[in-house]
């Protein structure tokens, strides 16, 4: 091919030893990770085996975000699913395990995972609460029930409870709330600097909603470097011609820490820029090929909904989404969130969670098994 363009993810799933995140941060191979199986440095490592060694740059800085919820069914998992910052951004908390706060639950990423592990330094993989009161729930009304339907939030009526399940003094979680409560009235920063208190006061009444979170490996700001038009460089600097890389495969575009937001920013500039750049031939779609299309769609085999029901583990996974039904037993480790949002739909009808996120395109790349039929 005249040109090649890398979009093979970073490196944060793998922390083997002898990987590019264990060989630049050892000191990180003991966190979970946010990353599916595919962000193993495959691109960059293919363009350090090139005849003209393709250059990298900032292999060490790597991304620890700190709020992966722990799933207590798994929670030995080494990928996490990401709790979205939004949580904290409505209002919730963290809490160590004497259920006390611990920081300005609106700092950076790399400020509030410092915080947590500074409570706990000697702790493989730290456990921390996060608690939403009843107004701030309502501000997240798609991830909150997200989350509670994969048994990641709990919900609880009274601080009592919350008290029990986060095996603390309620006397110790009532002076918490009381304390976050008077700062918030008052305007007064508290002993953490936070100036902001949404969905404030949090002592009053439930219900609550609770998780565990733990710092997890998210984002590597590290990679195989380019020039301001994604043209792989050499270890001198010089172009490799014909070798193109964007997204999280590249470096040095973010420095230490990434901002959130910033990485589908990145995608979207640099994927347009070279395809700005690159000649690319589109393809013909006529009559005569929507037809053809048409009619495979129509000849597929019927599956119904007792044969789908069969197909329900993690070793043969049949999904049906709108009128089709999809075998993701393959895919099921390669799902960027982490397997567990697949595995719970293997054998049922799974277009309502599909959509919460998803849009159709995302399926074209998929082999379609059969049309779903009732009967």
């Amino acid at each position: 091919s005249r040109h090649v363009v890398l979009a093979t993810g970073g490196y944060a799933y793998d922390t083997s030893p002898e990987s590019i995140l264990g060989v630049n941060r050892p000191d990180l191979s003991s966190f979970a990770t946010s990353n599916a199986k595919s962000a193993s440095g495959d691109g960059i490592k293919l363009v350090q085996d090139l005849d003209v060694k393709g250059g990298t740059v900032d292999l060490s800085q790597v991304q620890v975000h700190p709020t992966g919820f722990v799933d207590l069914n798994d929670s030995h998992a080494n990928v996490k699913k990401l709790c979205a910052e939004l949580l904290r951004g409505v209002g919730g908390i963290l809490l160590n395990a004497a259920g006390q706060r611990f920081a300005n639950e609106l700092g950076t990423r790399d400020y509030l995972t410092g915080k947590m592990l500074e409570q706990y330094p000697n702790t493989k993989q730290p456990a921390f609460t996060l608690l939403l009161n009843r107004d701030a729930a309502e501000k997240a009304p798609v991830h909150v029930p997200m989350y509670a339907k994969r048994k990641l939030l709990y919900r609880f009526d009274t601080i009592e409870e919350v008290a029990e399940w986060s095996n603390v003094t309620v006397a110790t979680l009532r002076q918490t709330l009381s304390e976050y409560d008077s700062f918030a009235e008052t305007g007064k920063p508290g002993p953490f600097g936070k100036t902001a208190f949404p969905s404030a006061p949090l002592s009053s009444s439930g219900p609550y909603y609770v998780g565990k979170v733990t710092p997890v490996l998210h984002y590597c700001m590290g990679g195989i470097k380019i020039d301001e038009n994604s043209k792989v460089l050499d270890e001198n600097n010089s172009i490799i011609n014909g070798l193109y890389a964007i997204g999280e495969a590249t470096g040095g575009l973010h420095g230490k820490n990434r901002l959130g937001g910033n990485a589908l920013t990145e995608c979207v500039v640099f994927g347009r820029r070279v395809g700005q750049l690159l000649p690319v031939e589109a393809k013909q779609h006529g009559v005569a090929q929507n037809s053809k299309k048409n009619q495979e769609m129509d000849s597929l085999k019927r599956i119904s909904e007792t044969e789908l029901q069969i197909h329900n583990s993690r070793q043969d996974c049949w999904v049906k989404i709108y009128d089709f039904v999809y075998d993701l037993t393959e895919f099921i480790d390669e799902h960027p969130p982490g397997p567990e949002a697949i595995i719970e739909l293997c054998g049922i009808d799974g277009t309502d969670e599909f959509e919460e996120i998803h849009s159709a395109e995302l399926l074209k790349p998929f082999k379609v098994l059969g049309k779903y039929s009732a009967t």
